[in-house]
């Protein structure tokens, strides 16, 4: 019993021995105590040139993201709208364009008339009598009239049809004319009133900020879906 535990130990020191020597582990296809040291690792590995060690690279997109943020957020482009405006109020809303650095041809005025009032008119008379007299000339032509009264420019005087637009007040005026009324002319009866659409695109988010939360000058909102 004493012998064979005798015999197995020196056989366990002559396996560590061995084990310790590379060139008599390599013979006899053992792993040597070097095999886990860089060399004898990179030996073992498939295609190690293609191997590459990177420091720092699992930060670098995060910080790229980081700083692409605020560029993208200036980038971004927006429209406002302000009106309708009086021809009054546009002044002051171009202002504060042009204080925001934008150009003419960045913004759009979209004018309109609306609410006037257009007449064929004849006279005033200074007397009565003259305008029951031009009364009975226009019978006699088949032309229809209407007296104005309480006009402080055209009364007493004769209106011959009143209408919404220049252009159709002038076809009555060249109607009129046919049929003899030769000192018949158009006359504003009530002013238009001009009104101003105002949009101003692209902008960028720093002037959408800015004009949509001024104090000052005309309410800018949201531009219309419609361009």
């Amino acid at each position: 019993m004493l012998r064979a535990l005798l015999i197995a130990l020196v056989l366990a020191n002559l396996a560590v021995w061995a084990w310790r020597q590379p060139t008599v582990a390599h013979a006899l296809g053992l792993p040597g105590p070097d095999s886990q040291r860089d060399p004898e690792r990179l030996t073992r590995q498939i295609n190690p040139q293609a191997v590459r060690v990177v420091h720092g690279a699992a930060s670098a997109p995060v910080a790229a993201a980081s700083a692409a943020a605020p560029a993208s957020a200036a980038a971004e482009t927006g429209c406002l709208q302000a009106g309708p405006l009086s021809d009054a109020a546009l002044a002051p809303a171009l202002a504060q364009l042009q204080a925001l650095g934008l150009k003419e041809g960045q913004w759009q005025d979209r004018r309109a008339e609306s609410g006037g009032r257009w007449a064929v008119v004849m006279g005033p008379y200074k007397t009565p009598e003259l305008l029951q007299k031009k009364q009975q000339e226009l019978k006699g032509l088949k032309i229809a009239a209407d007296e104005l009264v309480n006009h402080p420019r055209l009364s007493p005087g004769l209106s011959l049809g009143q209408f919404g637009s220049p252009a159709e007040a002038q076809a009555r005026l060249a109607q009129v004319n046919r049929q003899g009324a030769h000192s018949a002319r158009v006359e504003v009866l009530v002013p238009a009133r001009v009104e101003h659409l105002l949009r101003a695109s692209p902008l960028s988010a720093e002037q959408l900020s800015r004009l949509s939360g001024a104090n000052d000058g005309p309410r800018w909102q949201a531009c219309d879906a419609a361009p």
